[in-house]
């Protein structure tokens, strides 16, 4: 099986390096990003929507907090605080 995998964001196709065993959660994560951008497009006025990269920037930025203060989170949690 090959070890690539297209995926299709924002109406551009990539081509992906991929483990067979990854393919289901790569697919995933395309999905959850989609829905990021079509939920941040919805928000934005119509110029901003134009910006792919900058709304890409902006999508990964607000992604990486999230993951970051889920991080917080659960180490405290797991620390008994």
């Amino acid at each position: 099986m090959s070890k690539t995998i297209d995926v299709r964001l924002l109406g551009k196709d990539y081509r992906v390096a991929c483990e067979p065993a990854e393919r289901e959660a790569l697919q995933a994560a395309v999905a959850f990003l989609e829905d990021k951008f079509r939920e941040a497009g919805e928000k934005a006025p119509n110029s901003a929507r134009a910006g792919g990269e900058r709304a890409a920037v902006m999508m990964a930025l607000n992604i990486a907090h999230e993951l970051l203060a889920m991080k917080k989170y659960t180490g405290k949690c797991c620390n008994g605080s």
